[in-house]
Parts: C-alpha cells; structure tokens; sequence
C-alpha cells in the first residue's frame, strides 16, 4: 500500500513493471495496465485505509496478506 504522493511509489512501478516484461515483452501488457492504472487505481497508505474503514464502520479488520506493496485486508462491518 503505497501513496502515490510517496517516494516509493516510484520504485514500486518499476519493480511492477520488470514483473510484467518477464511474462509480457513486448511493453503491450504493461501500456494497457498503466492505462487503467492512471485511470482508476487510487493507491493510498495503510493508515488511510484503516481509518477510512474506521470510519465507515467496520471494526473487526485483519490484514491477511501482507507481500512487499502487495496486501490484503479483511474487514468486516458488525
């Protein structure tokens, strides 16, 4: 979970993107990805996210996963 904002957001994309050229070589996989990610993805921090479930009212969240940038919360609204 990684801002945008952030300095690291930079060496996530290029750890993300030599990810992708291993399977994907031509670059056309990774155009289409940084397409939709431009246009929908809004990555923000784990502290964001906590609070805004907070806010919305979920109280029991896990974080189930948890590799590199890559996470996986389980929340649930009681």
């Amino acid at each position: 979970m990684v801002n945008k904002n952030k300095p690291e957001h930079l060496k996530l994309l290029k750890e993300w993107s030599a990810f992708v050229h291993k399977s994907f070589r031509d670059g056309e996989k990774w155009e289409w990805l940084m397409e939709h990610y431009d246009k929908f993805d809004r990555p923000d921090g784990y502290n964001d996210q906590i609070k805004w479930l907070k806010q919305a009212g979920f109280k029991n969240i896990r974080l189930t996963t948890n590799e590199s940038y890559w996470v996986h919360l389980r929340a649930i609204k009681e």
